[in-house]
C-alpha cells in the first residue's frame, strides 16, 4: 500500500511538473541577446542564474495565474510572492494620472511589481517602460511599453513610446536603467537617465516620485562589483 501510495505521488508531481508552460528559458534568452558578454556566459553560469531566480519556479506561478493579464495580474503575484508593503504619503499622489511615477533602482523586479501596482489601484490602466524580456511574458505584456536595454531600440519600439508619452496613461519608469550597484563603497543607483524629463516637458507630463528603502544582498553587490553583470 505505502508503494502505490509513494508511486501515486511521483507520478502526480511528473504530472503537475509536465503541465507547467516554459514562459521563460534563460538559455535560450541569453544565446538570442545582442550583447556579447551575455553570449560568451558559459552554460554552467547560465545553468547557476538559472538557480538562483528559480526559472521553474517562476514558470510554476505564471502556470497557475495564465488567465490573469495586465493589472489584474499584479496583485495575485503579489499576494503569491507574500509581499508586504507599507507605502508612505500614498495620500500625495495627484488626482491626474497624466505622470510619470519614476523611482530608485534598489532590488528588481519585486518592488516593479509594487509601483505599477500602486498606479494602477489608483488610476486604473497604465503603462511600464520596461525590459523588452518583460513582454515574453503574456501576463504583462498588456502593461509593458518595451525597451531594449541590450543594443539598439528598433522604430516600433520608438514609435510606440512616442505614442504612449503623448497619450494621458500614467507611465511608470525607473531612470536608472540598472539595478543599484556599489560606487566608491556606497550602494547607489547609477546616473539616471534625462530623456524622460525632455518628454515630461514636451508632452506636459507631471513627475512624481517614489523613492524604496532597501538593498540587495552582499553577495549580489559582491558579484556585480566583480564581474559588472548587468541585472
Amino acid at each position: 500500500m505505502l508503494q502505490k501510495r509513494q508511486s501515486y505521488i511521483i507520478w502526480k508531481i511528473d504530472k503537475e511538473m509536465n503541465s507547467t508552460k516554459e514562459y521563460i528559458n534563460i538559455h535560450k534568452l541569453i544565446k538570442a541577446s545582442d550583447s556579447k558578454f551575455l553570449k560568451r556566459l558559459p552554460n554552467f553560469v547560465i545553468y547557476l542564474i538559472k538557480l538562483i531566480i528559480r526559472e521553474n519556479k517562476i514558470n510554476r506561478i505564471l502556470t497557475v495565474y495564465a488567465d490573469f493579464l495586465g493589472i489584474d495580474f499584479l496583485p495575485k503575484i503579489i499576494e503569491e510572492l507574500n509581499i508586504k508593503v507599507q507605502i508612505e504619503g500614498i495620500q500625495n499622489l495627484p488626482e491626474n494620472g497624466k505622470c510619470f511615477f519614476v523611482a530608485n533602482h534598489p532590488f528588481g523586479f519585486v518592488y516593479g511589481l509594487i509601483l505599477t501596482n500602486t498606479v494602477a489601484c489608483k488610476y486604473g490602466d497604465f503603462r511600464a517602460i520596461g525590459n523588452e524580456v518583460f513582454t515574453l511574458i503574456p501576463h504583462m505584456r498588456p502593461i509593458v511599453a518595451a525597451v531594449n536595454v541590450f543594443g539598439t531600440n528598433p522604430r516600433l519600439y520608438l514609435t510606440e513610446l512616442e505614442k504612449l508619452f503623448a497619450s494621458d496613461l500614467p507611465i511608470t519608469h525607473f531612470p536608472a536603467g540598472f539595478v543599484s550597484r556599489i560606487n566608491k563603497r556606497k550602494i547607489e543607483d547609477s546616473e539616471w537617465q534625462k530623456g524622460f524629463i525632455k518628454k515630461a516637458v514636451k508632452y506636459q507630463r507631471n513627475i512624481v516620485p517614489f523613492y524604496f528603502y532597501g538593498r540587495n544582498s552582499c553577495l549580489f553587490h559582491s558579484i556585480c562589483h566583480k564581474k559588472n553583470i548587468w541585472y
